[in-house]
């Protein structure tokens, strides 16, 4: 259905500390708004869509992604986010419209992609007050700068220290060599 995770992708490499990280904040009552921040390519939307496997025990009500990517204009925002967490009507009253879908449901809802749409921050904002048991895990390049909001910097992967001359052995046990790996393999 509209919304749901996408397909699992290939194993995530070199990430586990900062997946347990997120899950657990996912997880927390107090944190329900979970921006995780950095550059393109750093692996936000993967570490989210893992985070969202992990704990979509918890989110009872549905885990929703919504992929922001494609969207050019913030306006544009309210309609993709009530598609994906199933609210079938249109109309100015989409922001109360998708309120009354959310309320009372513990739901994960997974915005991706977010940065060049900014100017839709408040619609977050709306959705989170008015709906109170809802979580929203964000990736963006930079914060939202929402009250409430929880930044997780995402780091890029570990590099082999540059201690003596590794073994393409010890190499290829580096997440950032082996991800390499893996992408050159494919292409």
């Amino acid at each position: 259905p509209a919304g749901r995770l996408p397909p699992v992708p290939p194993p995530l490499l070199g990430r586990s500390g900062e997946l347990d990280t997120i899950s657990a904040a996912l997880q927390r009552s107090d944190v329900r708004l979970l921006t995780l921040t950095g550059p393109g390519g750093i692996g936000k939307t993967r570490l989210a869509l893992e985070a969202a496997r992990r704990t979509q025990g918890s989110f009872v009500g549905g885990v929703f992604f919504v992929s922001l990517g494609e969207v050019k204009d913030a306006s544009l925002v309210a309609p993709e986010i009530s598609k994906a967490i199933g609210v079938v009507e249109t109309g100015a009253n989409l922001p109360e419209l998708m309120t009354k879908r959310l309320a009372g449901r513990r739901a994960l809802v997974v915005l991706d992609t977010f940065e060049h749409l900014v100017a839709a921050a408040p619609l977050v904002y709306a959705l989170l007050l008015s709906s109170p048991e809802a979580t929203f895990l964000v990736t963006s390049r930079s914060a939202l700068r929402l009250r409430g909001e929880h930044e997780f910097p995402v780091p890029p992967l570990e590099l082999p220290s540059g201690s003596g001359e590794p073994t393409p052995e010890d190499i290829t046990r580096w997440p950032a060599t082996a991800l390499f790996w893996e992408r050159a393999q494919a292409v």
